[in-house]
């Protein structure tokens, strides 16, 4: 009888034995499939920030291309107005030039001075002053039109340096980029 029943202990025993390995080989199992799926969910997952970083680098680049655009065409637009403003000085100091030639021809004097009359001196005195009058409200337009121009050519030649500049940084910049 206590044969017997050691017996059913022992089968009880190894049928619990079996059922706790077919229990952990399951469990087992399931953890293997659900650690798998995770790491393709991982894989998915690094691939789209891969693709979303890559994008995101193209977009940020386009975006630089376009304020570049932007500041070159806001630069070009003070630039014309400079060279407007420029031109218009030129035009005032042209148009004063051509007021002052109107109104006072050039007149050839064959006679000298001593022997011109005291009429013909005060006109010719009031002449020149008319001229120098003139010349005086010349002088600052053309002033003016120089300096704007001077301005602009400085303004330009300091853009283009700094072109320069920034096409050299920028190519040093890209050169780990190129060689990776």
């Amino acid at each position: 009888m206590l044969n017997h029943q050691n017996q059913a202990l022992a089968d009880t025993l190894l049928q619990i034995s079996n059922d706790n390995d077919a229990f952990k080989h399951k469990l087992l199992a399931e953890q293997n499939t659900a650690l798998d799926e995770m790491n393709a969910q991982l894989s998915r997952t690094s691939a789209d920030l891969t693709r979303i970083r890559s994008m995101r680098d193209e977009l940020v680049s386009e975006l630089a291309m376009r304020k570049a655009a932007a500041d070159a065409d806001l630069q070009a637009a003070a630039q014309i107005s400079q060279l407007s403003d420029a031109r218009l000085s030129r035009i005032h100091a042209l148009e004063l030039e051509l007021d002052r030639w109107k109104s006072n021809p050039p007149v050839q004097i064959s006679q000298s001075l001593q022997e011109m009359s005291q009429d013909e001196l005060l006109q010719k005195v009031a002449r020149l002053e008319k001229q120098n009058a003139s010349l005086a409200t010349e002088l600052p337009a053309l002033e003016s039109a120089f300096n704007k121009a001077h301005q602009l050519s400085i303004s330009k030649l300091l853009d283009l340096s700094d072109s320069h500049l920034k096409i050299k940084k920028a190519q040093t910049e890209a050169r780990p980029f190129s060689a990776g």
